[in-house]
């Protein structure tokens, strides 16, 4: 049976998570279940399987439960500056944990968009 990591795992690469702990659970078997479902009929091992899901739980988490942004600062002369967030990217790359569940992917699955076009022909 797959070995799924555990919150420890994923509080020990998030950088500045002090939230609750409590959804990681639940983040953690979406993150398997998606893993299972695109690499299902490959082979690997379980320690690739393990990374993998730990990396996509915690791009899970920052997308849900700390929101990973660029805040930008605008200033208008002598005023003090107005913050804002911007997300403007899309995916996996919108964490850096996402993206290097991406860059540690031997097989190149994540982060492609799977495109299916039906066409029906009447004749």
């Amino acid at each position: 049976m797959a070995t799924n990591p555990t919150a420890s795992d994923i509080t020990a690469i998030l950088d500045d998570y002090t939230g609750s702990t409590t959804a990681f659970d639940s983040l953690i078997t979406d993150a398997a279940n998606y893993f299972d479902a695109l690499y299902n009929g490959l082979t690997f091992t379980d320690a690739f399987r393990t990374t993998i899901v730990k990396w996509l739980a915690a791009h899970l988490v920052v997308s849900t439960l700390h929101k990973e942004v660029n805040n930008v600062a605008i200033s208008a002369g002598s005023q003090s500056s107005v913050y804002f967030s911007v997300l403007s990217r899309e995916g996996l790359h919108t964490s850096r944990y996402g993206e290097m569940a991406m860059t540690l992917d031997i097989f190149n699955l994540l982060g492609k968009k799977v495109v299916s076009i039906n066409s029906i022909t009447q004749l």
